[in-house]
């Protein structure tokens, strides 16, 4: 099945293979309480705040179209993406739901991927420092 463009013969060229798909994610998250009369404005109409809370996160994802598994090690460029994001806890007819007003990722297929799932992603550098598992094993220690 071609799932997107650009359409050819075997499919393979599509930037977003298609589904079902396969993730895996580290998140640093913070969450947050809101003022929200003050953010209102970015409710999609009929929505209201289920309540204050928000949260905020980085992350890096790992993601495949099922069966692929083998390009984790053969093309880690293919199946890696960065992601950040707002997430609003909101109320449509009743029920409860996350709603996110702002996503960041930093590949291309990423982005056309959220946008089928209806995600407004955009394209951002997104770095994630992290700390090699041997550093743990040393202790900061007061130089005076």
């Amino acid at each position: 099945m071609i799932y997107t463009l650009p359409y050819t013969s075997t499919g393979r060229s599509a930037i977003v293979p298609p589904p079902p798909y396969i993730y895996a994610v580290d998140y640093v998250a913070v969450h947050v309480k809101i003022d929200t009369a003050s953010s209102a404005g970015l409710l999609p109409p009929g929505c209201k705040f289920a309540s204050d809370d928000a949260w905020l996160y980085v992350s890096e994802f790992i993601s495949y179209k099922e069966g692929s598994e083998d390009l984790i090690a053969e093309d880690p460029e293919l199946v890696t993406y960065r992601e950040g994001a707002v997430a609003l806890n909101i109320e449509l007819e009743g029920k409860k739901y996350l709603y996110f007003p702002f996503m960041w990722v930093n590949k291309d297929w990423a982005l056309i991927r959220g946008y089928i799932n209806g995600y407004p992603k955009k394209i951002a550098k997104i770095e994630i420092g992290k700390f090699h598992p041997l550093l743990a094993t040393t202790t900061l220690r007061d130089p005076a």
